[in-house]
């Protein structure tokens, strides 16, 4: 008798409880598999790859990324230690438009990239692609939108330094070789970029570290004038 009960065919099982809800959560799995096969966010992600479009934003998004970088190491040239005393930040109107253009598309970028990252947005938010954003893309944006106005704030927080941060990003570069399985090239090409990314971010680290040196002997100085009551200061 036992034979038979334990050979009985699934389709007299449907009393047991554990097995029937197991078949529902399956066929609940196969339903939103289908959709998500069918659903905007996939179809759109589908006609990214197909039409190679996704290795141009990567690539859009290197350049991008590294044009941010390179408007910090201009602005370096424009900082007037004594902007401190002034109050104003010196940086001309031209590169705020650029800033301001650059962080807009890079911006549509990460929006893009986390629609059609459908099945996993909320781990999407918490990658490290998007902590290099938030990192890179919201200082700048405090301090361009005029929310942050005070240059010993800006200063203090190195809040345009982090702009720099946003040339990690163009990793996502290394995707391009694996996609067309160029293996030797990525290589190739991380190698040379780690050795970049470490000049570069050094370099600015120097410029900011000289700039701040230039700024606090102007503060020294103007705070002994005002003790003095200098008027030649």
């Amino acid at each position: 008798m036992s034979l038979v009960i334990s050979d009985e065919s699934p389709l007299y099982k449907m009393a047991d409880y554990n097995y029937t809800k197991r078949k529902i959560d399956e066929e609940e799995d196969v339903s939103n598999s289908e959709m998500n096969k069918t659903s905007l966010a996939s179809l759109v992600q589908k006609k990214l790859a197909a039409n190679k479009i996704d290795d141009l934003l990567e690539l859009l998004n290197a350049i991008f990324s590294f044009m941010l970088a390179l408007t910090f190491a201009i602005e370096t040239y424009y900082h007037d230690p004594y902007s401190y005393i002034i109050g104003e930040n010196m940086v001309p109107v031209w590169m705020e438009v650029c800033d301001t253009i650059l962080m807009a598309l890079l911006i549509a970028d990460y929006l893009v990239f986390f629609y059609i990252h459908h099945e996993s947005r909320i781990l999407y938010v918490f990658s490290f692609d998007s902590f290099i954003t938030f990192v890179s893309i919201v200082p700048t944006a405090l301090v361009r939108g005029g929310v942050i106005t005070d240059i010993a704030i800006i200063n203090t927080y190195y809040l345009n330094f982090w702009r720099v941060i946003r040339l990690f990003s163009c990793l996502r570069c290394s995707k391009v070789f694996a996609r067309r399985n160029m293996t030797i090239a990525r290589v190739y090409f991380r190698l040379i970029f780690y050795i970049l990314l470490i000049i570069f971010v050094f370099a600015s680290a120097m410029l900011t570290i000289e700039n701040m040196a230039a700024v606090d002997a102007v503060k020294e100085t103007y705070s002994e004038c005002l003790m003095q009551e200098d008027d030649e200061c």
